[in-house]
């Protein structure tokens, strides 16, 4: 029986998602297809939403979302069985369980790839409370160098380096966050060039405790416009396994000045 079943995280090519499956042996009983089931939404409208069996070509899944209206932030998620009742669900994260993805071309206002300093360009990180020891404020920039006991990855989305969380080897760190501390990362101040509709679009890799006892946090101009879940049970962790594509819309925190400074907060 195969022991490593799997899937590749879904590529989504305008509305056609892939889904290729990992570690099917077919003489197994265990790892015959039963179903694959694709789950779409639309973020700001869910009562706009669909189901679809995914058509199957050997390990290879696919199932074309309906076209969307430009501007439109599609949900999605897959759920895979087997004929023995084993089952994958992607994405395999209990607090986020939709991919989603923007629909509509966008204007650069400002990028980053971390493949240079982020300090250089404006970016800044400082510890907002508790014990200043050393740690408290990790943010830096460099390799990801994420482990099976972390969680964390351990190669950026592209080129080398990433911006995140308690990157600098052993012995002072170890690539957790500190209890009792709140900590932040700012990016520039950025011109929104009298454009109304302003997003953040972004690839994150996160893992924190359910925001009962760990607060994720991102606001722009100081307002929150995303935070991770808070189950009310304090037992649903934010466990990301994958680089997720995340959008925020920041239209409604457009400082008088025609400005947004996005941050990235953990409590």
């Amino acid at each position: 029986k195969s022991t490593s079943l799997g899937a590749s995280s879904p590529t989504q090519d305008g509305f056609t998602v892939t889904v290729e499956l990992e570690g099917l042996f077919t003489q197994c009983d265990s790892d015959q297809l039963g179903q694959a089931v694709l789950t779409w939404r639309n973020r700001d409208e869910p009562s706009e939403q669909g189901t679809l069996v995914m058509d199957a070509n050997a390990n290879v899944l696919t199932a074309v979302i309906p076209k969307q209206e430009a501007g439109t932030v599609v949900r999605y998620g897959v759920g895979v069985t087997f004929n023995e009742g084993n089952a994958l669900n992607l994405p395999d994260n209990d607090a986020d369980p939709w991919y989603e993805f923007f629909v509509g071309e966008v204007i650069p206002l400002y990028c980053t790839s971390f493949e240079s300093d982020p300090e250089a360009e404006g970016w800044t990180h400082g510890l907002a409370a508790g014990e200043p020891n050393e740690g408290a404020d990790d943010w830096g920039w460099g390799s990801p160098r994420g482990s099976a006991q972390n969680g964390d990855p351990t190669d950026a989305y592209s080129g080398e380096n990433v911006f995140g969380n308690d990157l600098v080897p052993e012995p002072n760190y170890n690539g957790n966050y500190q209890s009792n501390i709140e900590n932040w990362a700012k990016t520039p101040v950025v011109s929104t060039a009298g454009h109304k509709n302003v997003r953040l679009q972004m690839r994150r890799w996160l893992n924190v405790e359910d925001g009962q006892f760990d607060q994720a946090t991102i606001k722009s101009n100081e307002q929150t416009v995303w935070s991770n879940l808070d189950s009310g049970q304090g037992d649903v962790h934010h466990k990301d396994k994958e680089w997720r594509f995340q959008d925020v819309d920041l239209s409604d925190t457009i400082s008088p000045e025609g400005t947004v400074q996005v941050g990235f907060w953990l409590k």
